[in-house]
């Protein structure tokens, strides 16, 4: 509004009245503060009850090094000594069990705990979650944090398969597996443009594969292998035409490609591709519904077959491509059928990894 207000001196009445409204208020404010505090002192209630409910994360100090154990808070120490049995495989019989004490910023052995003990409660012993025991034992034994560790570590897998052993090294010092482990290093580079800008590929030829996988219903992986010649457009562009896709002997699943060795069929196809005229320009690969363009054993087994390709042509076998066929996605609403067909095309690093067994 454009018009002002106007203010008028306050009557006895009215000032009554406000004096009352600001006891209503002192007095509504007193129990709000009240349930405010009885509130907080609920949810401290709670908060201490899911604190000491909560399992214990204890800390035991070996001679074959620091290792964890998961523990009901209201366990005794007969529980705890049985925990130990259980999970660390030391006999009740030989457990020197102590208290911790900090001695400046280390921690230090305290007081041993005595078998006359072990109906007490943990916590008064002192026991909480985050508290440190000291363990000491006679028999021989392997840390079973350690072991776990040992389980996982990928230099431990590469010598049980042997890939280690096949480099020909026999004793390995640091020098030699920090070496070793340079080869398997490498840092991505921006995608350069393909070599291949163009794909033609048989209408036959395609249709009699994709009609293949549509019977089957996509439910598992196919490879085909494309053939073909290395060709150039009106304007000079590399590309390929493909005339033909062989399909080798596979057992292939939904997960994985598996090829089946066949050296006479591989022989006589070789001899026809010849006479023909025609040469391995790519591969094709089919696969069920998936979010994802391709897996990582795809990707290998395209470069392997890319790299087959540039050893056999340095120059034109850079243009060897990689298709694929799958199912339409319920969501493409902007392609039409239910199946389609892209052509891909792995970079020369991928490449030159593969042939590194990079990956």
């Amino acid at each position: 509004s454009f018009l002002g207000r106007v203010r008028t001196p306050p009557t006895a009445s009215a000032l009554s009245t406000a004096s009352a409204c600001r006891g209503q208020r002192h007095s509504a404010a007193r129990e709000i503060e009240t349930e405010a505090s009885l509130a907080v002192e609920r949810d401290c209630k709670r908060l201490f009850f899911r604190l000491t409910s909560a399992a214990m994360l204890l800390r035991v100090r070996t001679k074959d090094g620091t290792e964890r154990l998961t523990m009901d808070p209201d366990a005794q120490l007969s529980g705890l000594r049985s925990q130990i049995a259980t999970s660390f495989q030391v006999p009740v019989q030989q457990q020197q069990l102590y208290l911790s004490e900090q001695v400046g910023p280390v921690m230090k052995k305290g007081r041993l705990l005595s078998p006359n003990e072990n109906a007490t409660d943990l916590r008064q012993l002192g026991i909480i979650s985050g508290s440190m025991l000291f363990l000491d034992y006679e028999m021989e034994r392997q840390n079973t944090a350690v072991n776990e560790a040992y389980k996982k570590d990928p230099f431990i897998s590469l010598v049980k398969e042997g890939e280690l052993r096949r480099q020909g090294t026999n004793q390995w010092t640091l020098t030699n597996f920090l070496d070793y482990r340079s080869t398997k290093e490498f840092k991505l580079e921006a995608p350069p443009e393909p070599h291949c800008k163009f794909v033609q590929v048989d209408p036959a030829a395609s249709q009699s594969f994709i009609n293949f996988m549509i019977l089957c219903g996509f439910q598992s992986k196919r490879l085909g292998i494309l053939y073909g010649k290395w060709v150039e457009d009106d304007e000079g562009n590399s590309g390929v035409q493909v005339h033909a896709i062989f399909e080798p002997k596979q057992d292939s699943t939904s997960e994985e490609i598996a090829l089946l060795e066949d050296e006479e069929t591989e022989s006589r196809l070789h001899a026809l591709a010849l006479m023909l005229g025609l040469t391995r320009v790519g591969v094709m690969i089919a696969h069920p519904a998936r979010q994802y363009a391709f897996s990582v054993n795809e990707v290998l087994l395209a470069a392997k077959m890319h790299g087959e390709a540039v050893k056999a042509d340095p120059e034109k076998g850079k243009r060897f491509v990689t298709m694929k066929a799958r199912p339409v996605l319920q969501d493409e609403k902007d392609i039409e059928g239910v199946a389609t067909m892209e052509a891909y095309q792995v970079t020369d690093q991928c490449v030159a990894l593969a042939q590194r067994e990079a990956f």
